[in-house]
């Protein structure tokens, strides 16, 4: 008999471009967000830029940059369904009053009172314009690709390597 606890691990596994619907997901461990929850979630951020950008006093509406916005399309979504990382955002604060800060950034350890990444619970990562889920479960990391057959356990020091590379 083993004397390693058995748990579950929720483990979403790659469908079409949707690695950031998967990696939303992997993190929360539970299918929370769909793709047109998060399609949503775009598009409002789509229309409050637009908005913020009719608004300004260079010209507003026929703007350079207004127009030049309007024939980009989305900047939160693209056709095949890859979402920005303000979309992630915006999903983790909506429904789970989670900050998705920027941990490359300088005072990022202080704002949240830690000494260094890992300490942290969970992480969203893009490597190579795919987005995937580093958490933190029973005291161990798992690294949550969901390009990955399952879920694969990850050292600190990996961690701590993996997330400099981000």
């Amino acid at each position: 008999m083993s004397s390693e606890t058995e748990y579950w691990i929720y483990h979403e596994k790659q469908q079409a471009l949707l690695c950031g619907q998967h990696a939303l997901n992997n993190l929360v461990q539970a299918n929370a967000f769909s793709a047109g929850q998060l399609a949503e979630i775009a598009y409002q951020l789509d229309q409050m830029e637009l908005d913020y950008m009719a608004q300004n006093d260079e010209g507003g509406r026929n703007s350079k940059d207004y127009l030049n916005r309007i024939a980009e399309g989305s900047g939160n979504v693209d056709p095949s369904g890859n979402f920005s990382i303000e979309v992630l955002r915006s999903a983790l604060k909506t429904k789970y009053s989670l900050d998705l800060p920027n941990v490359l950034a300088k005072d990022v350890n202080e704002r949240f009172g830690v000494g260094d990444v890992t300490e942290m619970e969970g992480f969203i990562c893009n490597k190579d314009a795919h987005w995937f889920a580093i958490r933190m479960i029973n005291g161990r990391f798992w690294n949550l690709n969901s390009m990955d057959e399952r879920p694969k356990i990850i050292s600190h020091f990996k961690l701590a390597t993996e997330i400099a590379g981000s």
